[in-house]
């Protein structure tokens, strides 16, 4: 697969597991022992990077939110955080890193928090 225009080049480690093909083998394989995450998918291109083309997060199940996208992405990567604040703050930092084409809104906080991104305030 070639570059996509408009993906986001992981030039900087974004921090997640992965990558892995996005399907539910390798969803219930990996995706073990946790609930509450963050997730960047997209493709790795020929130059062995991934391109990040959507970030976000679980704040129940992630295995479920990444079964949502299979057949439209690849691949992807995750990280399992032990609270929604953690999880919102990692998903806004990606958000902010890599600008990807598939993001057209700023992360929202959780649902009855008044959580504000911790790089733009909002």
């Amino acid at each position: 697969m070639t570059h996509q225009p408009g993906s986001s080049k992981e030039e900087v480690a974004s921090g997640l597991f992965g990558p892995y093909l996005l399907n539910e083998y390798e969803i219930n394989h990996n995706l073990v022992g946790g609930e509450i995450g963050v997730y960047a998918v997209g493709f790795t291109g020929k130059d062995g990077v991934f391109y990040i083309d959507r970030v976000g997060r679980s704040e129940k199940t992630l295995a479920e939110t990444l079964k949502k996208f299979e057949g439209i992405y690849k691949e992807f990567k995750f990280m399992f955080y032990a609270t929604e604040k953690a999880s919102f703050e990692k998903e806004c930092d990606l958000f902010h890193l890599f600008k990807p084409r598939d993001n057209i809104a700023h992360p929202k906080g959780p649902k009855g928090t008044r959580l504000k991104c911790p790089t733009c305030g909002l």
